[in-house]
């Protein structure tokens, strides 16, 4: 077990799809909850981030405190990027959500300030976009939310680059990792945390959210 404790982060940005960013972090919130039924794994912080600490609405109004900023954010070992369910007539009028933060110069610098030395960057959803102009998908396969597909091919097309786009629910390419639509950030959190930390604590996680529900409650030790 390493003594070093894991930072954690979810990004959070105005017009953000809640699930999106709330089902990763609640598989990760729920960690230290796990510990005392479980080998002894790694310390973990769980930062959710804005480019200004405090409240930050979501596409659907309902807001969520950010922890931290863009610039006191520590370095991370994991960042997740959430897509967005607000402002999206197009990109030319969109004033937030994942179609204008896409294109939000210090949004896609913390992102790729980031991912230089994180485990893993991981985007759910339409946040794939976001990876995408940060430059992390050029070269790799990756999947967004199925009415996006056609979109994130374009985009890709646009910049050069050679891009795969696998209609699966998570698509895992080494240190970047994306998720399908809204409801895979959960699949692809406990993925993540078997990646990290080792099936036994993704098992115990799976099980505190209840990802599939038990005959019986289990016995724990």
């Amino acid at each position: 077990m390493t003594s070093k404790t894991l930072e954690l982060g979810v990004l959070l940005f105005e017009g953000f799809e809640p699930l999106d960013a709330i089902g990763p972090a609640q598989v990760l919130w729920c960690l230290d909850a796990v510990r005392p039924f479980v080998p002894p794994f790694a310390g973990t912080r769980v930062h959710m981030i804005g480019a200004e600490a405090g409240q930050i609405a979501s596409g659907y109004q309902w807001s969520v405190e950010a922890t931290t900023s863009y610039a006191q954010c520590p370095d991370l070992d994991l960042l997740i990027v959430p897509g967005g369910s607000g402002g999206e007539e197009d990109d030319a009028t969109a004033r937030w959500g994942r179609r204008f933060f896409e294109h939000d110069e210090p949004t896609i610098a913390f992102i790729g300030r980031q991912a230089a030395h994180a485990q893993i960057t991981a985007s759910v959803c339409t946040g794939a976009f976001l990876l995408a102009s940060a430059g992390l998908l050029d070269g790799l396969a990756a999947t967004t939310h199925w009415t996006a597909r056609d979109e994130l091919v374009a985009k890709m097309a646009g910049r050069g680059v050679d891009f795969e786009l696998r209609a699966e629910r998570v698509v895992d390419q080494g240190a970047v990792i994306t998720g399908g639509g809204v409801s895979s950030g959960i699949d692809l959190t406990l993925h993540v945390v078997r990646r990290m930390l080792g099936d036994a604590i993704g098992d115990a996680a799976a099980m505190a959210i209840e990802l599939e529900t038990p005959a019986a409650a289990p016995i724990l030790a």
